[in-house]
């Protein structure tokens, strides 16, 4: 396990977390502000843009890898995505608290974040179609990957029927 952890891509993942959390706070944020009436659009932008960028780094990164390695880029994802979800929906000013904005020491505080479990298990949800659409990206890479070798054989050897 040591050895395929060491060779994992783990510095385009990062940026790719990064950035889905940045997508998410972002586009999230806005759909928790209490001043949107559509709030569905902008939490259906957060996570395409999130799935966006899952699909583009699994393409480029997970190409030629074994499917430990497109689930554990999974669990990153999510890990990722839950963390957006829990600083934007975690504020008592957030559209998901009942206490308009009060702070807990007014008496209203009603907003559960669920720390304590509702991150292990929105992980474990989201891992789901992160891992759906990270094996997409790789089976797209791998494509790519065959594509090009089968291009570059016929390249270098044009009398050879490849």
């Amino acid at each position: 396990m040591r050895r395929i952890t060491r060779r994992l891509p783990w510095k385009a993942w990062t940026g790719a977390s990064i950035a889905i959390v940045v997508a998410g706070v972002i586009l999230f944020g806005r759909a928790e502000d209490k001043n949107v009436s559509n709030p569905a659009t902008w939490y259906g932008l957060g996570f395409a843009a999130m799935g966006g960028t899952i699909l583009v780094t699994a393409c480029v990164t997970l190409a030629r890898r074994n499917w430990l390695s497109v689930a554990m880029f999974a669990v990153v994802a999510a890990s990722a995505a839950t963390l957006a979800v829990f600083i934007v929906t975690a504020p008592s000013t957030s559209r998901s608290c009942k206490n308009s904005g009060q702070p807990a020491a007014a008496g209203t505080y009603d907003c559960d974040t669920s720390y304590g479990l509702g991150a292990p298990l929105l992980v474990g949800v989201l891992s789901v179609p992160t891992a759906g659409i990270a094996s997409a990206g790789k089976l797209v890479g791998d494509s790519y990957c065959f594509v090009r070798r089968r291009i570059d054989r016929k390249r270098l050897h044009p009398d050879e029927d490849v």
